[in-house]
């Protein structure tokens, strides 16, 4: 579902806090509060309603991606359906400091990493045809922070890494059927994602199976072994999570077939294979082998060891099992060693048993610094259908590194989205991720060591302070650049400065900020108090219509008539000699109450239609 809606801020804040402040005799502070970042641009839903957890066997790509700044502050960047990736950089107070539009370089967008220089990293990809293996499968393109491209990494679709044999090979569509992660560590950025091979000669199918690369953040050259190979993979490989442990790289699949099970493998930053296909934890088998009943939730180091986190139906095997469901699923919670060759066995953390009303979904793992580790989950229906949602609440769990349950509390309607991470911010010791639903695009914040449950959630409206979207191109005084919303509005005829004023076309500008017009030519002749036939002094009217605000315009004349009343405006409104129709822009800012600002060093005109006209 595509939405053009805003961004919301949720703060998950501790009820400790409110009853401190009550004890002190100050007011209470909002446990939750809500704070709305306008932003007009269409963007994938990610909320889970109709039990996707159950109906799908694979995670998805998400459209949003957040990442924390070393300040605290966050950039998340969202990607419209089909449209350009946006940067949002948001400051302490979750203000946008900075928007930037980039357009996309291939048509598939896979994730998204900031560097901490301010450096971007945006991973595209392309479905290829049978025929197509020599072209460019998987594009990795890294941007300033000003949104200047500076360099890219391209990979073809018959890349020698991507091999497992001469009879499954190859990038035919990336990010299919699976997740896309991207990680940047000690100058090095990491992928890992699923995708489709080119046909089988054992078959003629198109098997699925994981993929992933290194690259210098610095030269973007790729890190290979002595034998040009260093990709992790696993077969039918429907969700990834890549973990740097502070020394090597871990990826772990939730692999249907070859292996099948939650598999882990290794590699050193310098490209060696340390392990391969370590399996803790099997799926039982089924009737349709895609669907592995279970669901990745995330992986962590202790120090010692690795704790993993997910969702599970809780009996080994049921042979043979249904497509779908066959008990509830719950969370589960193991620990693996660094080495890879011991596991503990599963410690169930839920204990569902209604599989028609109680199921373990959409699960995440974090780290939050000693020895405490913070689990969330939704509780799920097994179905859902039209208004009736499939979802029921949201928990979080303190853990510790052995797997045991600290605490446990309830989080109502905080959702967690599908193949959306969660993210640790360690000046603000809270929690932080992205998500969007059918109203709204939202970035919540928990603080999970002081949060109880019941708190609930307070709105507020703040206001952006700076939207500095990259201009497409260089502006002049023939070509007026008109920004509005933070986003380059392509005018076309140009808007134009005549006599110190900017003028816009009558299309484009207008229909963008919500407003309705409507042209009419004038009449053959008009009545003049003699009743004598003589014509107008106007070459047409122009009527505008936005909420409350009726604009009459009389084309070619200072006149217009203002919700019913007569107006004589500063500026005549003109037909250009190309016949394209134009107003003043001052008209807008005076009439139909948006602020508009001036940017001489870009001869840009700033629109703001969201905080009003000051």
């Amino acid at each position: 579902m595509k939405l053009k809606l805003s961004i919301i801020m949720v703060i998950l804040l501790s009820s400790l806090m409110s009853t401190v402040a009550a004890a002190a005799g100050g007011e209470s502070e909002p446990h939750i509060s809500i704070q709305r970042i306008p932003v007009e641009h269409p963007v994938k839903n990610v909320i889970d309603n109709a039990a996707a957890y159950l109906n799908g066997w694979n995670s998805v790509i998400s459209p949003l991606v957040m990442q924390v700044n070393a300040d605290g502050t966050t950039s998340v960047a969202v990607a419209e359906e089909k449209g350009p990736i946006h940067i949002y950089e948001l400051d302490a107070d979750y203000g946008v400091n900075k928007h930037l539009t980039i357009r996309r370089e291939l048509p598939l967008f896979g994730s998204y990493a900031k560097d901490r220089e301010g450096n971007y990293y945006i991973l595209f990809g392309q479905e290829l045809e049978e025929n197509q293996e020599k072209e460019t499968a998987i594009l990795l393109a890294k941007y300033r922070s000003t949104g200047e491209k500076v360099s890219e990494l391209l990979i073809s679709g018959d890349d020698p890494d991507t091999f497992w044999s001469d009879k499954y090979w190859g990038v035919k569509t990336p990010f299919a059927n699976g997740n896309c992660k991207l990680v940047i560590n000690d100058q090095t950025i990491t992928a890992y994602f699923g995708r489709l091979m080119f046909k089988s000669s054992v078959d003629g199918l198109n098997h699925q199976a994981s993929f992933g690369f290194a690259a210098s953040t610095d030269t973007m050259k790729r890190v290979f072994d002595a034998n040009g190979r260093f990709s992790a993979s696993a077969g039918h490989s429907f969700d990834q999570a890549v973990l740097y442990d502070g020394q090597d790289l871990l990826f772990v699949d939730q692999a249907d077939a070859s292996p099948r099970g939650f598999t882990y493998s290794k590699r050193s930053l310098k490209g060696q294979r340390l392990q391969n296909w370590y399996i803790p934890f099997k799926f039982k088998q089924g009737k349709v082998y895609q669907y592995t009943y279970a669901q990745l939730g995330g992986v962590v180091s202790t120090g010692k060891q690795y704790l993993f986190a997910g969702a599970s139906e809780m009996t080994d095997r049921i042979d043979p099992a249904s497509e779908r469901q066959n008990e509830s699923r719950n969370v589960y919670l193991q620990t693996v060693s660094r080495s890879l060759d011991q596991h503990s066995e599963p410690i169930w953390i839920t204990d569902y048993t209604d599989m028609k009303e109680e199921n373990a979904a959409h699960s995440k793992l974090l780290s939050l610094g000693g020895d405490k580790y913070l689990v969330l989950w939704e509780k799920q229906k097994e179905t859902g259908f039209g208004s009736e949602s499939s979802y029921i609440t949201t928990y979080m769990a303190l853990v510790n590194g052995q797997g045991k349950v600290l605490r446990t509390e309830e989080m109502p309607g905080i959702r967690l989205g599908i193949g959306v991470e969660i993210h640790y911010n360690p000046v603000r010791q809270s929690v932080q991720w992205a998500v969007s639903d059918e109203r709204s695009v939202k970035v919540y914040e928990l603080k999970p060591l002081v949060y109880t449950t019941g708190t609930p959630p307070m709105e507020h409206q703040i206001v952006v302070k700076v939207v500095n979207d990259a201009p497409p191109k260089a502006f002049d005084e023939n070509d007026i650049g008109i920004r509005l919303n933070g986003k380059y509005v392509d005018v076309n005829p140009k808007a134009k400065l005549v006599d110190g004023s900017t003028f816009i076309p009558l299309r484009g500008v207008l229909e963008a900020m919500g407003a309705t017009v409507r042209w009419s030519p004038p009449p053959s002749g008009v009545l003049n108090w003699k009743g004598e036939s003589s014509k107008p002094d106007y070459l047409g009217t122009v009527k505008i219509v936005r909420g409350a605000t009726t604009i009459e315009l009389y084309v070619g004349t200072a006149r217009a008539i203002i919700n019913g009343e007569l107006a004589m405006l500063a500026d005549a409104s003109f037909i250009s000699e190309e016949g394209s129709t134009y107003i003043p822009l001052r008209l807008v800012s005076e009439t139909l109450g948006v602020q508009v600002q001036w940017e001489p060093e870009r001869w840009t005109a700033v629109i703001d239609t969201l905080n009003g006209a000051r």
